[in-house]
């Protein structure tokens, strides 16, 4: 139900709230590259369990609830925490600058985000749901109108509720297989940026300083 399925979204909402109190301690025993490294792996983890939704082998509600503290912990560790790294690799001087380039890039790249992952999502369900519908022996020419159950088209619905018992059931079935193959794709994908981000934690190296400018900055050495 709808209250039912807030609840469940608290798991994610809750940790992250909870991990924010906490970053700056964090932050101070790890380390910001390793906190940071750390929540990109948790929100990995997180996704990795996204995929096995449907899959029978464990309760989704309870699945996907486990899943949600992965990634409230970790968006928050990887999220939040960039935000001091940023601040604290910049100037004083340039703060301003830095805290309006932070902001700015966290949005267009949150926006191409939900943009891409939810087109692969999209794309994926509905090209499942078309295979789906005519192994189940749905007319053709009703393709249309069951697809439309994926947007919640009330049309769709009463259509469904005037097909044979048996059609029902199989139409319901590959709508919901439809939704978890497109999670399932979706959630792929957030597992392989990811592993990209934490690649690249990993192998980052702070930089030293040029041995010139030190020179320079202290001619007596």
């Amino acid at each position: 139900s709808p209250l039912e399925a807030g609840l469940v979204f608290l798991a994610l909402a809750v940790p992250f709230v909870l991990a924010s109190l906490v970053n700056g301690p964090t932050t101070r025993v790890l380390g910001i590259k390793v906190a940071m490294t750390a929540g990109t792996a948790l929100t990995g983890v997180g996704a990795v369990l996204l995929t096995l939704v449907g899959t029978g082998k464990i309760e989704s509600v309870a699945l996907v609830t486990v899943a949600y503290v992965f990634l409230g912990v970790g968006l928050s560790w990887s999220v939040n925490i960039s935000t001091t790294g940023g601040m604290v690799a910049i100037d004083d001087a340039k703060a301003g600058v830095a805290s309006g380039a932070l902001s700015a890039s966290k949005f267009v790249f949150a926006a191409l985000g939900v943009a891409i992952v939810g087109a692969l999502f999209k794309t994926t369900e509905a090209d499942d749901l078309g295979d789906a519908i005519v192994e189940a022996g749905a007319p053709s020419s009703e393709r249309g109108e069951v697809e439309g159950l994926l947007s919640g088209s009330d049309a769709a619905a009463q259509k469904l509720t005037e097909l044979a018992p048996g059609l029902q059931s199989n139409v319901e079935q590959a709508t919901d297989d439809a939704f978890v193959a497109g999670l399932v794709a979706a959630m792929v994908l957030n597992v392989v940026i990811a592993a990209i981000g934490v690649g690249i934690g990993l192998l980052y190296r702070k930089p030293k300083p040029d041995e010139s400018v030190q020179a320079t900055e202290n001619p007596s050495a």
